[in-house]
């Protein structure tokens, strides 16, 4: 198995850098990403307790655990080894090593996010494909309309058997479970009869719990080996 030092020194050979490198281990305490640079409070030796500038250029690979990163995902608090060269009197970084996973993101927007509603079809609109339906309104007394778009590829049904756009009317009670996309509610099914809408589930989601445990399973361990290695460098 390549050890760490071994893979450094072929990531620089491929590399072709002349510049003399060296290495730091620390937390990070701040990030500033409109100059591209990140400060480090330093725990390894020679600079333990130190803050240093670090320098991030287009050639600097982040990499959280195995997974690559970018600038825009380091943050204060963050415990690091970076990979560095001495250049015009800048550390520029070579290596961006984050213990721990990739954090957390939102959604991109064109992510479309799950709702449902119960209630009475109002009306039916056959030629732009809409339904409105009336609902109780949660917040008052009072009832609203809600304007629903839907699509050929929505799903609707009566006591399980398949139903056509065209067999919605008006007067029935529905239960409709949509998503925003572009601003507008879109159906993705429609239960004829029913008066409460079904939780939506997926049948990955206990397949994805899984294996969120075993990464971080495996985060953990890498940690550990990360912590084993500082010590015993630590005792040199």
């Amino acid at each position: 198995m390549m050890t760490r030092s071994l893979a450094l020194a072929t990531a620089f050979l491929m590399l072709g850098s002349t510049a003399l490198s060296a290495e730091v281990r620390g937390t990070i305490v701040r990030v500033d990403v409109q100059h591209k640079q990140v400060e480090v409070e330093v725990r390894s030796r020679g600079l333990r307790g130190q803050t240093v500038s670090i320098q991030i250029d287009g050639k600097t690979a982040i990499h959280f655990s195995r997974d690559a990163g970018q600038l825009s995902d380091l943050a204060a608090g963050q415990r690091v080894h970076v990979v560095y060269e001495s250049r015009d009197g800048q550390r520029v970084a070579v290596s961006f090593n984050v213990r721990g996973g990739r954090p957390a993101t939102a959604p991109p927007a064109a992510t479309a996010t799950a709702n449902g509603v119960a209630g009475t079809l109002r009306h039916v609109d056959y030629t732009e494909r809409e339904i409105i339906i009336v609902a109780p309104d949660p917040k008052s007394k009072d009832e609203k309309q809600i304007a629903v778009l839907v699509p050929e590829s929505a799903k609707i049904t009566k006591s399980d058997k398949a139903l056509k756009f065209d067999d919605l009317k008006e007067g029935e009670s529905v239960a409709v479970q949509f998503q925003m996309r572009d601003g507008k509610r879109t159906a993705s099914a429609i239960e004829v009869g029913a008066t409460t809408v079904k939780a939506a589930s997926s049948p990955n989601s206990s397949r994805v719990e899984r294996l969120r445990r075993v990464l971080q399973l495996v985060d953990a361990l890498l940690q550990m080996a990360d912590g084993m290695q500082e010590m015993q460098e630590q005792r040199k």
